[in-house]
């Protein structure tokens, strides 16, 4: 009897910010450029990820984090051919919250208050659905200024220039000080993991969400 070989990745994420490096698969050739977003104000040190156009309640992940203003950064593929067809094409493979300037010794999937890891098998995964192509890292306590963003449509605006060549936005609630790091989801629609990357002494170094591009 043969099991199914997995498919999901489930550590190496710091590859995917190596600026300048070539990614060949069996479908895909792209070249990584790594985008600075900003940095996300969490000063509650407890991160949520989610498509904020579609959040109906705000789930931080149970790992926490050093309370502070944090760089957030995209990693992007400039693709060239996918299935052997020549393409021009742009696309967010990964976001990042940098915690620390090192690379991860371990990765650990990140989950929400309920969600427990071993009760999955295979390539099964804990993640957050996307719905409008848009993916997002924010404080837990920012749900009221994702609200009023939302409101204003400042988000929107954001989203429509980064969907028409910008590669994201961070968006700012005057009101809080809070912020709402957005960006495009890969190829587009999805349930999308994020993992968390620790160093050897435990303290959390930075946190991925993979958008299964490469």
């Amino acid at each position: 009897m043969s099991e199914t070989p997995r498919t999901l990745r489930t550590g190496g994420f710091d590859a995917f910010f190596a600026a300048g490096r070539r990614i060949e698969t069996p479908t895909l050739d792209a070249v990584i450029e790594v985008v600075e977003l900003g940095r996300l104000a969490l000063p509650s040190g407890r991160l949520a990820a989610c498509d904020p156009s579609v959040v109906w309640e705000l789930e931080p992940f149970t790992a926490e984090l050093p309370p502070g203003d944090h760089p957030v950064e995209l990693a992007v593929a400039d693709v060239a051919t996918v299935n052997g067809v020549p393409q021009q094409a742009r696309k967010v493979a990964a976001a990042r919250v940098v915690i620390a300037a090192e690379a991860a010794a371990s990765w650990e999937m990140a989950v929400v208050a309920g969600q427990d890891t071993a009760s999955l098998s295979g390539d099964l995964y804990f993640g957050y659905g996307v719905d409008a192509g848009i993916g997002a890292f924010l404080d837990a306590e920012a749900a009221k200024a994702l609200d009023r963003i939302n409101d204003a449509d400042e988000l929107d605006g954001a989203l429509a220039t980064a969907r028409e060549g910008d590669l994201g936005a961070l968006v700012g609630d005057t009101e809080s000080g809070l912020n709402v790091a957005a960006f495009p989801s890969g190829w587009g629609n999805g349930v999308y993991p994020t993992w968390v990357g620790r160093a050897a002494d435990g303290r959390v170094v930075s946190v991925v969400t993979d958008f299964h591009v490469f």
